[in-house]
């Protein structure tokens, strides 16, 4: 007989599965109804597609139930399976790859994407997951484990963020969005100006700051690039720095390979919602690549990141620091319960180089560099003038003034249905659970 707690999980996952098929069903029927005359508003085709789905709900449903309540017959049956997976040989990593791949082009390039609603894709990648975790289990007598099913959510997850940030890739010659036209000409002016038929001594007005046009503007550096190359460099700097963040934040001899992989994907997946800026997202990069490196390497790492984060936006010019000392603080060893000199030395180290880098060197920098040209016999204001000219307290509250807070956006609003509040509750309190849960039972 099971305990409370064991039928109250068992009672609720068959109420959920139950939910997500019913909704799923639902959805499915709105695209089916209306195809034809051959019963009702179904057409031939896709009134047996209807009739075909339910049938794999009820199978579905039914399923899940006798492996809840640990069935016999479908549990000798699942041990078959298992035997069956660790004969497959390289056609299991085969189908691995093509279950892994297939959703995501079903609904990011095909007409299934226009039509799909939210309830049928939670299912598709729900079924995925568990055939996906199915393929990816090594055990050689269970069908599906923890730490296959976690693999294959993450890598789904993954692969589903990665190219959706492709999916402006075309050579379509207009603007996808509102600002794309503006972007583009902002990042082609400082490796492409000689695409412009633009008198030499004149500048060419840009409103990006200095770090997203270097970063964007790298394709400008080919000749002849195309739209589409372009476009491509977008879509990969819109997701590839997030994973290279987790290869440099989570490099340790503690995880295989396959494990760091695996967690570099996640801190994609993760990060990725905020989104973050390229410039600031490559200052956290060098910032956890100079976490735990000799000091002469770490602190001129910072400085110069500091910097740069300053020159791309002023209010960032204190990240790096804070975030390095965050960094030297949660990584040290402790002795007898307290940090000890040499965590604290290195800490100040790195937080000195953040403010010298970010807050003092904007000041003088564009000074010392102006008595360089001047000396050498150049010329170049628009040198001096991405190079950055220090943050006042006048200065952030002008620009705070000019700008007011719009705070309704805190909540629920046109522009952002979920507010946020809320938005950011769904993005980081799963993240937050898991870690007062961990912590809570001392594994952490």
């Amino acid at each position: 007989m099971p305990t409370s707690r064991t039928l109250f999980r068992r009672l609720g996952s068959i109420a959920l599965a139950t939910s997500l098929l019913t909704a799923a069903g639902y959805e499915f029927y709105n695209i089916t109804w209306g195809t034809g005359v051959w019963l009702g508003e179904f057409s031939l085709k896709w009134g047996l597609a209807f009739l075909l789905f339910l049938v794999l709900a009820v199978a579905m449903l039914q399923s899940i139930i006798l492996i809840l309540w640990r069935n016999e017959t479908i549990l000798s049956l699942l041990s078959r399976l298992a035997g069956f997976r660790n004969k497959l040989g390289i056609l299991r990593w085969l189908f691995a790859v093509a279950v892994l791949i297939l959703p995501v082009w079903m609904l990011q390039y095909t007409a299934w994407g226009l039509v799909i609603g939210k309830y049928l894709r939670l299912l598709i990648w729900a079924v995925s997951a568990v055939v996906l975790g199915y393929l990816l289990t090594r055990s050689k007598e269970k069908p599906l484990e923890w730490m296959g099913l976690l693999a294959a959510l993450t890598l789904i997850s993954g692969a589903a963020v990665f190219v959706l940030s492709l999916g402006n890739v075309t050579s379509y010659p207009f603007s996808l969005g509102w600002s794309e036209g503006n972007r583009w000409w902002d990042y082609s002016i400082l490796f492409g100006r000689d695409i412009y038929i633009y008198p030499d001594d004149k500048p060419i007005p840009v409103l990006l700051d200095i770090g997203r046009q270097f970063i964007g503007g790298i394709p400008f550096l080919l000749p002849n690039v195309t739209i589409w190359q372009a476009r491509l460099w977008v879509g990969l700097v819109n997701a590839v720095p997030y994973f290279i963040l987790g290869l440099v934040a989570f490099r340790s001899s503690q995880f295989t390979r396959w494990q760091w992989f695996l967690v570099s994907v996640w801190v994609m997946v993760f990060v990725i919602q905020g989104p973050i800026h390229p410039p600031l997202l490559w200052c956290a990069i060098l910032v956890a690549f100079a976490w735990g490196k000799p000091l002469w390497l770490a602190v001129p790492l910072i400085f110069v990141t500091s910097y740069f984060a300053e020159v791309s936006r002023y209010t960032w010019l204190f990240a790096p620091g804070m975030w390095a000392v965050m960094l030297e603080f949660g990584g040290a060893s402790l002795q007898d319960g307290k940090l000890t000199r040499a965590s604290w030395a290195r800490a100040i180290w790195v937080g000195a180089a953040g403010v010298l880098g970010g807050y003092v060197a904007p000041f003088y920098l564009p000074t010392l560099v102006a008595g360089i040209m001047s000396f050498l016999g150049l010329s170049n204001p628009k040198v001096l003038s991405n190079l950055g000219s220090g943050v006042t307290l006048s200065g952030i509250s002008s620009g705070v003034d000019s700008q007011p807070l719009l705070w309704y956006r805190l909540f629920p609003n046109a522009t952002y249905p979920e507010g946020i509040l809320i938005g950011l509750l769904l993005a980081v309190g799963p993240l937050i659970a898991v870690l007062f849960y961990v912590s809570s039972t001392r594994r952490w």
